[in-house]
């Protein structure tokens, strides 16, 4: 299960909820494959009107959820929040600096770059918990939990790449790999939230833990 926290920076007027077709008017709870929540927000100045919501996750709990809200966003403005994306992602891609080839060419290469790091996931909530391949709650101790590790894909390239630009990530994926062993028995070949998804062939997590440990 997945969990989430939503607010608002401005009350709303009245609010619903809608399951397939049916929609109910002052309902806050619904449970179905196809619902949602209809929230409206009045607008008594008229012209352009602006919301913020602010969202977070947790794979663990709501209460997880809106501590993860709290840490993170709570006391950030939108504007605080993506000037600290740009400012990380700068920085993660300016790890590596190229020269010569055409400003095209230069394009791919650190579009590549970005790519290879909008995954592995970290899957630790502010205060270290999250869910286990045991389904159970445990809490990482010295490390970040990552998973949705794409192993069969990933083995080749970016994680020889993370032993050269990332290596305290890295080492955090390849103890999150361990965790998975002592949970759910085995090394995965593609574990993707907390559970393996078994796709593909092949020990590619073998290779990966070997790589490192040699480099």
């Amino acid at each position: 299960n997945a969990y989430f926290v939503a607010r608002f920076d401005k009350p709303f007027q009245s609010y619903g909820t809608w399951n397939d077709d049916a929609f109910t008017p002052g309902s806050n709870e619904v449970t179905g494959e196809n619902a949602g929540a209809d929230l409206t927000f009045e607008n008594p100045a008229g012209g352009p009107f602006v919301v913020e919501l602010r969202v977070a996750i947790s794979y663990v709990s709501i209460a997880n959820a809106r501590l993860n809200l709290e840490a993170e966003a709570a006391q950030r403005s939108f504007t605080d929040i993506a000037t600290a994306a740009r400012d990380a992602w700068e920085k993660r891609l300016s790890l590596i600096t190229v020269q010569g080839g055409t400003p095209r060419e230069q394009e791919i290469f650190y579009t590549a770059l970005y790519h290879a790091f909008v995954m592995p996931t970290i899957f630790t909530d502010v205060n270290g918990e999250y869910r286990g391949f045991d389904k159970e709650i445990h809490k990482a101790e010295g490390f970040q939990y990552y998973t949705d590790l794409s192993i069969w894909d990933t083995f080749r390239a970016v994680h020889p790449l993370y032993n050269l630009v990332a290596r305290a990530e890295q080492r955090d994926m390849l103890v999150s790999l361990v965790e998975m062993v002592k949970a759910g028995g085995c090394l995965p070949r593609w574990p993707s939230g907390c559970g393996y998804t078994n796709r593909m062939l092949g020990t590619p997590a073998d290779i990966l833990v070997a790589e490192a440990y040699l480099k």
